[in-house]
């Protein structure tokens, strides 16, 4: 009798790995439906906000299957006054895509350097949540990329403010640890070239950019918090230039 107790444990491990697994995807309860509820609110992100003027990035459908993206916007946006440009990549997936493929991986894997280590940052902004985010530049012969990443976390039902968080940990595994639970996730990258390769974080016109694009962004995810079969696609509403 003894010895099945080790065949027994195995099995035993087994069923609740796959009942983890099917937890973790989805499998079981179908919720990854939640992302594509999610997604319409993706297609209301304005074009303009206050004087940074978009425009529309292609992206290829093996970028999108291989980013997992339900919904996403590729999109540069011009400042009309000082000419800066500031890129942001936004979509929305199941945990288990949005949690991985971060620059960090991303970047290399097109012969980029890391210089520097990943920071965190954090951005204060009038009556929103503060945005955490991680920071790090990207060097490639005279090419450099500054770029910010950061994820929010839909919490369906409580009406709550968006909050953009990034995990404790800044290694690929991080987010899908910390985001686990998550029914969806959006994930946004802010990215700009930077003056020099010793620019600071504090520095970066993406966090100017950021001040003016995050309030906008934020009020158009809010229902994210709510009750998603309320969610439908609805005309874009253009925020208004800056005065002044």
């Amino acid at each position: 009798m003894m010895r099945l107790i080790p065949f027994a444990v195995i099995a035993a491990l087994l069923v609740v790995g796959t009942y983890l697994e099917g937890e973790y995807s989805e499998r079981w309860t179908g919720r990854g439906a939640t992302a594509k509820q999610m997604a319409p609110l993706i297609k209301q992100l304005p074009m303009r906000v206050g004087n940074w003027v978009g425009e529309d990035q292609e992206v290829d459908e093996q970028t999108q299957r291989t980013a997992g993206a339900q919904g996403y916007v590729s999109r540069a946006y011009r400042n009309e006054r000082s000419g800066a440009v500031v890129s942001i990549w936004l979509m929305v997936g199941h945990v288990g895509h949005a949690g991985r493929h971060q620059p960090t991986v991303c970047y290399p894997a097109q012969g980029y350097d890391q210089p520097d280590s990943v920071a965190r940052h954090q951005l204060r902004m009038p009556d929103q949540e503060p945005a955490n985010m991680f920071t790090t530049i990207f060097s490639k012969q005279s090419q450099n990329a500054r770029v910010f990443w950061t994820w929010f976390r839909p919490k369906v039902g409580t009406n709550a403010p968006v909050r953009w968080e990034v995990p404790t940990s800044t290694d690929e595994g991080g987010a899908l640890s910390y985001f686990g639970g998550a029914k969806s996730l959006f994930k946004l990258y802010l990215t700009a070239i930077p003056d020099s390769a010793d620019e600071k974080a504090d520095e970066s016109i993406c966090l100017r950019f950021a001040e003016d694009f995050l309030p906008a962004l934020n009020k158009v995810l809010a229902p994210a918090n709510g009750d998603p079969a309320a969610i439908v696609d609805t005309p874009v509403v253009e925020e208004e230039a800056s005065k002044g």
